[in-house]
Formats: C-alpha cells, sequence, structure tokens
C-alpha cells in the first residue's frame, strides 16, 4: 500500500459574458491510498498494478471583480501500474468526483473528470 498526495494548479477561461475578466484559476488537491500486486516479469522486470481511492477538495478562483471564490470536495478512483527495472515507468487513469459551485447563481452540480498521468520514478527503500 502507498498513501499519495497530489496538489495541480491551472488557469481557464470561463464562458460568463457578465464577468470582468474571464480567466479562471483552478486548485486540486487530495489525498489517497494505493493498493498494489507485485508480478515478476523475468530476472530483473516487475509489474505493479495497483488500484487506488482518495478524497480532497477542488478550488475555483474567478479573476472577475466581485466574485467570489469556491471550493468543493472531490474524490476519486484511480487504476495503473508500475513496470520497474530500478527505475520504474508509471502511469495512471484516475476518476475524479466534484461539485461545481456556479459563481453566479451558487447553484452546485456534480462533474465527473477522466485524468490521465505518466511518469518516472526512483524507490529509495
Amino acid at each position: 500500500m502507498h498513501v499519495v498526495g497530489t496538489v495541480g494548479w491551472t488557469h481557464g477561461h470561463n464562458k460568463y459574458a457578465a464577468f470582468s475578466d474571464e480567466l479562471t484559476y483552478i486548485c486540486q488537491y487530495d489525498l489517497g491510498a494505493e493498493f498494489n500486486l507485485t508480478r515478476e516479469l523475468g530476472p530483473s522486470w516487475t509489474l505493479k498494478p495497483f488500484l487506488g481511492f482518495g478524497a480532497g477538495g477542488r478550488t475555483y478562483d474567478d479573476n472577475a471583480v466581485n466574485v467570489g471564490t469556491t471550493t468543493c470536495t472531490a474524490g476519486y478512483s484511480a487504476l495503473g501500474s508500475e513496470l520497474q527495472k530500478g527505475v520504474a515507468f508509471w502511469f495512471e487513469a484516475r476518476n475524479y468526483f466534484t461539485c461545481f459551485e456556479s459563481p453566479i447563481t451558487a447553484k452546485k452540480k456534480t462533474r465527473n473528470d477522466v485524468g490521465l498521468a505518466f511518469g518516472v520514478a526512483y524507490h529509495v527503500w
């Protein structure tokens, strides 16, 4: 089992014509756990598929005048694997469930986003 934390930040453009500025900053943060198996693939390669779950939040900060920042809870499930031979090549697909609060009407609705990630890992232990 691994404990994982993720923080992401991006800027985007909102679709509200009434706003004085269309720039929106989005920050996503969460904490979760990954449960993995280990399969030897020959004498030096190891495959480590995993399944993960986590929870956190997503904050929307609209740059427009007189528009506040909104924060909603978020949860995710993940599926991925590492292919390791000293250095590990890693990939993951995450399915996020979040809410979105309209900055105009304050009405909340549930959103679903899918993210794909690839990386390289070096294990110290």
